[in-house]
């Protein structure tokens, strides 16, 4: 009578092997997460640190636009870049200058 060869029962061994790769694998993608939420918070100040600037952009826009309806301003702009001269005034050019 010949003895059968038994088969070494390899379960646990594929069973620890898949578990250790599965674990490798969850460490992996967490690693992987934990770096991407970190630089999108970082994008995130980036952003609001933006926005934050651009608001008080507007804000000063905001005034420029309230103080242009006043006459004494638009008196001072058209004297310094239009170089216009009021009813009673006149100009002096003084050509040793030149």
């Amino acid at each position: 009578m010949q003895k059968k060869k038994r088969r070494k029962d390899n379960t646990p061994k594929i069973i620890i092997g898949t578990m250790m790769v599965l674990g490798l694998y969850v460490v992996v993608t967490l690693y992987q997460q934990h770096q991407e939420m970190k630089y999108l918070e970082q994008q995130e100040m980036v952003y609001l640190e933006e926005i934050e600037g651009i608001q008080r952009d507007i804000e000063i826009l905001r005034e420029h636009l309230e103080r242009s309806n006043d006459d004494d301003h638009i008196e001072k702009v058209a004297r310094q870049q239009l170089r216009m001269i009021g009813r009673d005034e006149f100009i002096i050019i003084d050509i040793g200058k030149q």
